[in-house]
């Protein structure tokens, strides 16, 4: 839609520079943890969220937003999720503490959560479009942010009230805690990227230039890739009964380092591999990316959370911003070629060395 109206070169700029907001905003979220609590914060956002997209939204339904808008206004929403996502990773800490199988359930049920949209919506778009309209499915999305804004308040956590000023308090294990972060911002990586830009340019590759067919294909691998995220985050919940931390993390580190095979298939037009290709990879991503971020977060001094998990989010983005850049630029130029592809795995190469060196550091550990 926005495509259509600027530009693939003109809105690919615009998305890639508002994706630079998302690092900034992560340590953003740290202050605003430290000022009104990981709560406070967190609704905040979404209360930002929800009003940055709706406005967003009417303005551009009105052909009243020049490209400098589009920027300002995807700057606004991409901060605004930024912080939103930096600090619904803060609260699980606060409910568990260091209880890692605990902080590993609640993860695994609320992503699952989050995911089913994924399989729902390619199914029931249809009828949703014909029900309420375009902007009407858009508005949706911002009321949802701004009901679930109260919500977020009524979560009792047991982290006391404290002073600043008063000394920090102890931590868990400071190896796994900072292996765990690398782990975690490494492999959030691909839940930002494959969704908003791979999934439609394999649309294109695979459908031979035909939009209807691209769509289908785009949607279809989507689909694919959260049921492999229910499925890896079923294996990870079922699997932490049985594994001390260490242990759970060495194997979510070398799952998530041969994750990247299941992206090969993309390097080929033909849509059922991909879609069991994606499916495998969506299952490492949801394994690796739980444990990992479980890990950290029950290993994250109680005073410090936020400053703990913004930094790593901030790592995250920046990769996340790169990603955006480069591989918009490479679709843009690429637009019905494996070149994207190819340069996709060329990064995941990167990040599956990370996880097998997490494995290495881990190894001895064990007990």
């Amino acid at each position: 839609m926005a495509i259509q109206r600027y530009g693939g070169a003109a809105y690919g700029l615009a998305a890639s520079l508002a994706v630079l907001a998302m690092p900034v905003a992560a340590i953003g979220a740290k202050k605003l943890a430290t000022k009104f609590s990981a709560k406070g914060g967190l609704a905040l956002a979404l209360v930002g969220a929800s009003a940055t997209s709706a406005a967003l939204f009417v303005l551009f339904g009105a052909n009243a937003l020049p490209w400098l808008g589009l920027v300002a206004g995807l700057t606004a929403v991409q901060g605004s999720f930024a912080v939103m996502r930096t600090l619904d990773k803060v609260i699980p800490g606060q409910l568990y503490g260091e209880d890692s199988l605990k902080i590993k359930r609640f993860n695994g049920l609320s992503f699952a959560v989050s995911r089913l949209p994924g399989i729902l919506i390619p199914l029931a778009i249809g009828s949703i479009l014909a029900a309420v309209g375009q902007y009407g499915a858009l508005a949706i999305f911002s009321l949802a942010m701004l009901a679930a804004a109260p919500l977020v308040k009524l979560i009792k956590t047991n982290s006391p009230a404290r002073n600043a000023e008063e000394p920090t308090t102890g931590t868990g294990d400071p190896e796994l805690l900072r292996l765990s972060g690398w782990g975690f911002a490494s492999q959030q990586i691909m839940t930002y990227v494959l969704p908003f830009i791979l999934v439609s340019a394999y649309g294109r590759y695979a459908g031979g230039g035909d939009p209807a067919a691209a769509k289908a294909i785009g949607g279809m691998l989507f689909s694919f890739w959260t049921v492999g995220l229910l499925g890896g985050t079923i294996a990870l919940i079922r699997s932490a009964r049985r594994a001390n931390p260490v242990t759970s993390m060495r194997r979510a580190a070398f799952i998530g380092a041969f994750g990247l095979f299941g992206f090969i298939p993309l390097l080929f037009s033909t849509p059922i591999p991909a879609y069991i290709g994606i499916a495998a990879a969506g299952f490492t991503n949801a394994y690796s990316f739980l444990s990992y971020l479980s890990t950290a977060q029950a290993n994250a001094s109680e005073d410090n959370r936020a400053g703990t998990i913004a930094r790593y989010m901030m790592f995250s983005f920046l990769v996340v911003a790169a990603a955006v850049w480069g591989l918009g630029t490479l679709i843009q130029y690429y637009p019905a070629d494996a070149v994207p592809f190819a340069a996709l795995l060329s990064g995941l190469g990167g990040l599956s060395l990370l996880n097998l060196w997490i494995a290495a550091k881990l190894r001895g550990r064990e007990s």
